[in-house]
C-alpha cells in the first residue's frame, strides 16, 4: 500500500499505485490514474454503499481489490493497467531486433487488445 489515507469531514480517501497505474478511493468510488503524468484513466463510481477501507492490487496487478465498511469486498480488473500494458509492449515492438521477441509482443498485443474489446466499459 503506497500512499495516505486520511479521516475528513466523514469520507476516507486512499491512494495507491501499482506499476503505472495510481487509484484514489473516495467514499465509495475509485479513480484510476496515469502514474507518469496523473491523468484519469477510469473510473468506477458507487461500487461501495460506505466508505472504502482497503484496496489492494493482485501480484500481477491485473485486478483490484476493494473492501468496504458496508461490509463487501470486490474484485475489479485493472483495465487502464492492461491499456498501459499493451502502449508499453509497442514501444519496446518498436526497438526489438529479436525476431522471437517481436513475435512475443505481437502475441501479448493482439491477446489482451482482443481481451479488453471484449470487455463492456
Amino acid at each position: 500500500f503506497i500512499g495516505e489515507k486520511s479521516e475528513s469531514m466523514g469520507r476516507t480517501e486512499q491512494e495507491m499505485v501499482s506499476g503505472r497505474s495510481g487509484i484514489n478511493a473516495e467514499y465509495g468510488n475509485v479513480h484510476f490514474y496515469n502514474a507518469d503524468t496523473a491523468e484519469l484513466m477510469d473510473k468506477l463510481e458507487g461500487i461501495h454503499t460506505d466508505t472504502i477501507s482497503c484496496l489492494s492490487f493482485s501480484d500481477t496487478g491485473r485486478y483490484l481489490y476493494t473492501c468496504g465498511n458496508d461490509k463487501s469486498v470486490r474484485v475489479w480488473l485493472n483495465r487502464p493497467g492492461l491499456l498501459r500494458d499493451v502502449e508499453s509492449w509497442r514501444e519496446s515492438l518498436k526497438t526489438a531486433t529479436n525476431a522471437s521477441h517481436k513475435d512475443r509482443l505481437k502475441q501479448q498485443i493482439t491477446q489482451t487488445s482482443s481481451y479488453l474489446s471484449k470487455l463492456d466499459f
